[in-house]
């Protein structure tokens, strides 16, 4: 094989582990979304948004002095007491993909998200 054979072929082999390197790495930043999540209710909803799989559970965890809050659907679809919590938990459990928003009847200007993957 000559010198110039030699170059292209070396050529393509770069050029295809290239190509490979980068499926690769496309395909590693991919996540799965984590079997749980936390949210911390006091002022806001802290983080606001959450990424669980379906089948997994979000806790909410009320930590707002002597201020009452609630974790409503906004569709109804689940719901802390009505009449507010200032401590402890509330878990609910998302059976299946898609995304909830959810508010405390309290203070309306509380919002957060919930997204099922």
């Amino acid at each position: 094989m000559g010198r110039w054979h030699r170059f292209v072929a070396g050529g393509a082999v770069l050029l295809v582990g290239g190509v490979g390197y980068g499926v690769a790495d496309e395909a590693s930043s991919v996540r799965e979304a984590p079997r749980s999540a936390g949210v911390v209710v006091k002022a806001a909803y802290v983080p606001p948004s959450v990424d669980v799989a379906a089948g997994g559970k979000v806790t909410w965890t009320f930590d707002d002095g002597d201020n009452p809050h609630t974790v409503t659907a906004d569709d109804n679809s689940f719901g802390s007491p009505p009449n507010g919590q200032t401590r402890g938990t509330f878990e609910h459990v998302f059976p299946k993909a898609g995304s909830v928003k959810y508010h405390c009847d309290v203070h309306p200007d509380m919002i957060g998200t919930v997204n099922v993957r």
